[in-house]
């Protein structure tokens, strides 16, 4: 069976060149993210994080979220507390504007339903925070560098 192209009303995404936002909520049934979903993420959408001083290669990572999740990332303080919130949709930057945190959940709704394996690009990532989302499986990438967190009750 030939794999087939996503298209959106028989163009595909790569001839799209002036689209600068794409939602895929509630991606449960995706086994793996386009290339021209990639395409657009790095071409189109990753711009507005490099203008904010993001390197490139890790605006492309937050770009291909803002698809998966539905909206925008946005920063936080680098001290902020965000583990207890209903809802976040952040990342944190390191002195030197590495990203050095992903926060992505909604207690209400789930929206991931793959776990982007762009994520393990990031060299600088210490927290990422995916609860109640619908991820079968995390790549064997990214779990070889987990390292065990402490149980908290609270």
């Amino acid at each position: 069976m030939a794999k087939k192209e996503f298209s959106y009303r028989g163009k595909s995404l790569d001839e799209l060149k002036m689209l600068t936002k794409l939602t895929i909520d509630r991606n449960f049934k995706l086994n793996s993210i386009s290339k021209a979903i990639l395409n657009l993420a790095k071409s189109n959408i990753s711009q507005k994080y490099i203008d904010n001083g993001i390197k490139p290669n890790e605006a492309f990572v937050l770009a291909v979220l803002e698809i998966l999740y539905g909206r925008e990332i946005e920063l936080a303080d680098k001290n902020e507390s965000l583990i207890n919130k209903e809802k976040a949709w952040y990342y944190k930057l390191n002195e030197n504007n590495h990203i050095i945190g992903i926060y992505l959940f909604n207690r209400f709704k789930q929206y991931l339903g793959i776990f982007p394996e762009q994520i393990c690009s990031l060299k600088f990532l210490e927290e990422l925070w995916l609860p109640n989302n619908a991820i079968k499986s995390i790549p064997e990438s990214i779990i070889a560098t987990l390292t065990p967190s402490p149980v908290t009750n609270g």
